[in-house]
């Protein structure tokens, strides 16, 4: 847990000064929306033996996206946003994949692979 709460502070500290810098309001809502979906969905997941780094990570992108559309639906006052629920999937989907791809090799690369099975250890 203690390990949740400390990505959990990065994610925000990350999200807050970006947004600060380059964007506007709605922006940080969208991002710490999406970004805090998608750390608890991979947290949890985490800790299933049968779920690899590229599998989380494919679970990060979509939940990620997904928490976007759920804020942008709510400030919009408008379901029709969710049409573009298939292409964000699928773009979440992509980008998941592929950074858990990049992740593993890096991972196994350094050697590491084994203390990020223990990084998520409840």
């Amino acid at each position: 847990m203690e390990r949740l709460s400390d990505a959990g502070i990065v994610l925000f500290i990350r999200i807050t000064v970006i947004s600060f810098l380059f964007t506007n309001g709605y922006s940080l809502l969208y991002s710490l929306s999406g970004g805090i979906l998608s750390l608890l969905c991979m947290w949890f997941l985490s800790g299933c033996d049968k779920i690899s780094v590229v599998g989380t990570s494919i679970i990060g992108g979509i939940s990620h996206n997904l928490g976007q559309l759920i804020i942008a639906v709510l400030i919009v006052d408008q379901l029709r946003i969710i049409y573009y629920a298939p292409v964000l999937l699928l773009s979440g989907t992509l980008t998941g994949f592929l950074l858990g791809i990049l992740s593993r090799l890096i991972l196994q690369r350094k050697g590491v692979l084994k203390t990020y099975d223990r990084f998520f250890e409840r």
